[in-house]
């Protein structure tokens, strides 16, 4: 077993990604925030598979689209009528229960 082990690790390379891994990563890959080892793993999976490399172009795409829109303006005043509304809804001692399940009166 130890042979197959060997020739498996020559074959496919010492850490080798999965393509789970490489799906999971993309996003830490593409915003520059892997090691400089694991970016080196990562590249060799894209380079030698078609689908992941796929899947990666696709996100960097979607990436650099989704920069590039304009910021949505707020309406003035918004961040502190939420704050506001927080706060008051968290210090809400009213007695209203008509979002509480029944309560079961037969026992």
């Amino acid at each position: 077993m130890t042979g197959m082990g060997n020739w498996f690790r020559q074959v496919i390379g010492k850490g080798a990604l999965s393509h789970e891994k490489v799906a999971a990563l993309a996003s830490d890959y593409i915003d520059d925030d892997l090691s400089p080892s694991m970016a080196s793993r990562f590249r060799k999976h894209v380079d030698s598979c078609e689908g992941c490399n796929g899947l990666v172009a696709t996100l960097r795409a979607t990436v650099l689209t989704i920069r590039d829109l304009p910021r949505p303006v707020t309406p003035p005043g918004l961040k502190e009528r939420v704050l506001l509304r927080v706060q008051e809804e968290g210090t809400d001692t009213s007695t209203d229960d008509t979002d509480a399940p029944a309560s079961d009166s037969t026992t």
